[in-house]
């Protein structure tokens, strides 16, 4: 498989480069009658993360289509060659009921139903397969349409995009995810209203969020669940764009908040570290995105953030401390009026923490004073600098960078509670100090 792949991608290559080669030759935009196929392929090699390219051919591609960027960007070729004539008849089979032929909200919906067609796979999805290539020449037309295109051409740009999110491969989940947040970049919020498709969108992406370890293999799902919780968060924003609609804004975040990433930590906590740091770090994002209604969750972030902080084995896992300090900092940023009666938890949390890092550090200089007492000895001799010595510089900078966001985060709290006149955190803080003065470098000043 891997010969194959690698002979693939020199084949791409070497295509591109002639490409390249015969439009020095003969500009593309002399040869009008073959332009809108040449450009449809040269688009089909523009994403590196497909395994027919490499990042070298895409650059090639990307440089080839910037080159003639009237023609590669043209309303006619991206519409009527590469939607109409290329990309919908490879999905005409898939049906979405949820949605009418003018790609607006199914009134009344059918019932979803297995397909018992006899057809295979391979034949009903040809996107997926032998034209797997399309997704990316899909991806190119998104890139390049503009508002008013993608209202006039709705009826060919959704279809697929559903199919892409409904397909049952999480790779494939993904890049529909992922297309759906290009396509809102540039989707006018009163077009989502009129036709109803925020609701129907939001129904697709909201079964990503449970494609979970152990059912789902850790890689698959953070590839997944890395795109699906943006896709929704940029949703939200183009179906809630005014100040009327704060009020229903905020309770669908709250649905996705409360079954997606609090469901979704509950779920694999113990099972999967970096599944568990995503979903720490969509919490970061989705906190901000709501502000003093995040309130209401308080009693569940505090608790969850200070337990991954504290947890004795946290250290061996840099990144989901990282995560949880700036989590930690975000929720007292916007819920800032509730913390006074939280704040004991979220001082156990940093001052854990900040502590057993510092035992580390402790623990990793007597290691290497011992190792330079020995190496005075002669019992060992020194190695050069190495992976070893790479490895010890990353986790002290990782350290270093965890330390720093706890140190903010409690100075964001003694702000918080600078007008609360009946609480003295100076005062708490200063007992604490005189119980363990290895809390000084965190507490001091507050």
């Amino acid at each position: 498989m891997t010969d194959q792949v690698e002979r693939s991608q020199s084949i791409s290559y070497i295509g591109i480069k002639f490409l390249q080669r015969l439009d020095d030759l003969r500009p593309l935009e002399e040869c009008t009658e073959i332009a809108p196929i040449i450009i449809t392929t040269i688009a089909a090699f523009t994403n590196e993360n497909d395994p027919w390219t490499t990042t070298a051919t895409a650059q090639a591609a990307r440089s080839l289509l910037s080159k003639h960027d009237r023609l590669s960007t043209d309303a006619g070729i991206l519409v009527e060659h590469m939607l109409r004539k290329t990309i919908k008849p490879l999905f005409a089979q898939a049906k979405n009921p949820a949605i009418t032929a003018q790609a607006r909200k199914a009134a009344f919906p059918l019932p979803t139903r297995h397909d018992i067609s006899p057809l295979s796979d391979k034949e009903t999805k040809p996107w997926k397969y032998e034209k797997g290539y399309i997704v990316t020449v899909y991806r190119w037309v998104l890139q390049h349409l503009d508002s008013a295109l993608v209202e006039q051409n709705w009826p060919l740009i959704i279809p697929p995009l559903l199919t892409l999110i409904d397909d049952y491969s999480t790779a494939v989940k993904a890049s529909g995810c992922e297309l759906l947040s290009l396509l809102l970049t540039v989707t006018p919020p009163a077009l989502l209203a009129r036709t109803g498709l925020g609701e129907v969108m939001h129904d697709a992406v909201m079964p990503c969020l449970s494609y979970l370890p152990s059912l789902t293999p850790q890689a698959p799902s953070v590839h997944l669940l890395r795109r699906a919780y943006p896709a929704l968060l940029a949703l939200e924003r183009v179906r809630y764009p005014s100040k009327a609609q704060h009020a229903a804004k905020m309770k669908t975040l709250d649905e996705i908040f409360r079954e997606g990433l609090l469901a979704g930590y509950a779920h694999c906590s113990e099972s999967s570290a970096q599944v568990s740091t995503l979903l720490i770090e969509q919490m970061a994002l989705y906190i901000s995105e709501m502000g003093i209604w995040s309130v209401k969750h308080l009693q569940f972030t505090v608790r969850l953030l200070s337990d991954v902080l504290a947890a004795p084995l946290g250290t061996a896992y840099p990144p989901l401390l990282l995560a949880a300090a700036h989590t930690m900092h975000l929720v007292i940023l916007n819920g800032w009026p509730r913390i006074a009666g939280y704040r004991a938890e979220v001082v156990r949390g940093l001052a854990v923490c900040w502590c057993r890092i510092n035992e580390e550090e402790e623990e990793e200089e007597e290691e290497e004073e011992e190792e330079e007492q020995d190496i005075e000895g002669g019992e060992k001799q020194k190695d050069g600098v190495g992976n070893g010595d790479e490895k010890k510089e990353r986790v002290k900078k990782e350290r270093r960078a965890i330390k720093n966001r706890l140190r903010e985060a409690h100075k964001l709290l003694a702000a918080a509670l600078a007008t609360e006149k009946e609480i003295n955190l100076r005062s708490e803080c200063e007992m604490l100090i005189e119980s363990d003065d290895r809390v000084r470098g965190l507490l001091d000043g507050s």
